[in-house]
């Protein structure tokens, strides 16, 4: 009989607790989920703020990430908080926790700081053609623990920024402009003076070529039976690949109008005959 009644006692104060903490459960549940909301609207409205003042793109990614996960974590403590943990035991654990998992994780604080020094140096930004650990393409987002890159082909490539800060970064765009080269081989009869003539006065006649620094061709291999000639010239960084394209195919197309043409089974340019 006692231990029915002391069951029933226990039973009714599991009652009363619960009843008096399912409101507390409830307003932080929803707490949790506005407050989620808010950020989410929040992070937006900072994103077209630093838009409207015509912040770089790259520091804008960065700002927004940051925001996001540090107003999340303070969302957290809070709603610890409304549920009757104490916060500065709560805080004490975190901070403990974080230590933990930053030994554990110390790549991850790596890359949190390589990306802290990219956006404050700069070797890089959004938009920009480069070549991070053997990979090369566009930077589509610098983020707080990465690099995403657009390669020509059309793969995105995630390159932590630990590496990418620690390592060769190779900047195509940077400098504003490119140069290209193309070889054209040639028997070894062929007059060099004359082809380098046809060859710098059709370079320079692209819109794309720059003056300076100045277009050059040269010969840049000698064999038993033939030559190789470089024709290297600089064009505006975004127009490298088109321009390239474009004067590989423009040049043999000027040079056949000179009376040469490619010999397929030599595979090099030979002059042609008179009348041919």
């Amino acid at each position: 009989m006692i231990a029915a009644d002391k069951l029933h006692a226990y039973a009714d104060e599991l009652l009363d607790t619960c009843i008096r903490f399912l409101p507390r459960l409830a307003l932080a549940v929803i707490t949790l989920v506005v407050g989620f909301w808010i950020i989410g609207w929040f992070s937006r409205f900072v994103r077209r703020s630093l838009e409207r003042r015509k912040i770089d793109l790259t520091l804008r990614t960065f700002i927004k990430s940051a925001v996001s996960i540090g107003l999340k974590i303070m969302l957290v403590i809070a709603v610890a908080g409304m549920l009757g943990v104490q916060t500065s035991s709560f805080v004490a654990v975190i901070g403990a926790m974080g230590l933990a998992i930053g030994l554990a994780l110390q790549g991850s604080l790596s890359n949190f700081a390589g990306g802290f020094l990219i956006i404050l140096f700069k070797p890089y930004e959004v938009g920009e053609v480069v070549e991070l650990e053997g990979h090369t393409g566009v930077v589509k987002e610098i983020q707080i623990f990465n690099t995403v890159l657009l390669t020509p082909d059309g793969k995105l490539i995630t390159i932590p920024n630990g590496q990418a800060s620690n390592h060769v970064i190779v900047n195509f765009t940077r400098n504003g402009f490119r140069r290209a080269d193309i070889d054209l081989p040639f028997p070894s009869e062929a007059d060099v003076s004359v082809i380098r003539r046809l060859v710098l006065d059709h370079v320079r006649s692209d819109a794309r070529v720059l003056d300076s620094p100045a277009s050059a061709c040269s010969v840049t291999h000698v064999g038993p039976g033939d030559i190789i000639i470089t024709i290297s010239f600089f064009v505006p960084a975004h127009d490298h690949w088109q321009a390239m394209v474009d004067m590989r195919e423009s040049l043999l197309v000027m040079l056949e109008q000179n009376q040469m043409k490619l010999d397929d089974d030599a595979e090099r340019l030979v002059f042609q005959k008179s009348g041919s």
